[in-house]
């Protein structure tokens, strides 16, 4: 039988890697649980974000209509020379403009759509309809000091951070602890 009197006695010293690997453990699934919380929030952001795209579409859709008429109708006022050649040009060069913008949008819509797809686990080719409408809102209701108290008890980063203190201390107990003289019964 070995038993250190003196460096190395007590519980702390002698079960710092089981303890430290419990630690460990707890720190990992905090991590995961973390990651998932932020994971679903960013998927969330994502399709909000791919919802109001068709919107925006649709606008700039407008907006290269309403160019496509004004280069018509530059065109038409050159015709009976109401307008400089200048204008025309300017009216074609910003209806190509738009018309070059919509195709980029379009396909940056399209694009997103299938990175939306994959991010969830799911085929590129998998047929999929967004729906444009929102949500119905649901108001919350919290006053300042509750909610700054649920976030401090449920805050998974502060629990880690407050125990990743304490295993520093622990740490620091134990390295003291090895400056301590040897002396084992034997």
């Amino acid at each position: 039988l070995d038993q250190p009197l003196l460096r190395g006695f007590g519980y702390e010293v002698s079960h710092e890697a089981l303890t430290q690997g419990e630690r460990d453990l707890v720190y990992a699934v905090r991590d995961f649980e973390l990651f998932r919380e932020d994971f679903c929030i960013s998927i969330a952001d994502e399709y909000f974000e791919l919802v109001s795209r068709p919107q925006q579409l649709r606008l700039l859709e407008q907006t290269y209509t309403d160019s496509v008429f004004d280069q018509h109708k530059a065109e038409a006022m050159r015709k009976v020379d109401r307008n400089k050649d200048e204008d025309v040009f300017l009216a074609r060069r910003r209806a190509i403009d738009i018309e070059n913008q919509l195709l980029r949008e379009q396909a940056d819509y399209l694009e997103a759509v299938d990175r939306f797809k994959v991010r969830l686990g799911l085929q590129a080719d998998t047929p999929v309809v967004l729906d444009e409408d929102e949500p119905p809102y649901l108001p919350v209701s919290l006053d300042a000091d509750s909610a700054v108290a649920v976030a401090l008890h449920n805050g998974l980063d502060l629990q880690t951070a407050a125990e990743r203190l304490e295993d520093d201390e622990r740490d620091l107990r134990i390295a003291a602890d090895a400056l301590r003289a040897q002396l084992d019964l034997t």
